[in-house]
């Protein structure tokens, strides 16, 4: 009910129009509206830390920073 309270669709008197080329834009209006795409559940698995840490010095940024 949800797609079809939201389909625009131009007024016409006959509905064997739908029934022509127009049907297949309906129907996918309606595959795009209803898609759910696949959700893939990856799990990864951390190994041991390799290496050693890198530190970082923090520079000074103003003299009052140098002066400390």
């Amino acid at each position: 009910m949800k797609f079809w309270e939201q389909l625009v669709v131009v007024r016409v008197d006959c509905l064997t129009l739908y029934a022509g080329e127009d049907a297949n834009g309906i129907a996918d209006k309606y595959k795009k509206y209803i898609f759910q795409p696949e959700l893939k559940n990856i799990e990864f698995q951390l190994g041991e830390k390799a290496g050693q840490d890198y530190n970082i010095t923090v520079k000074p940024r103003t003299i009052k920073d140098f002066l400390k």
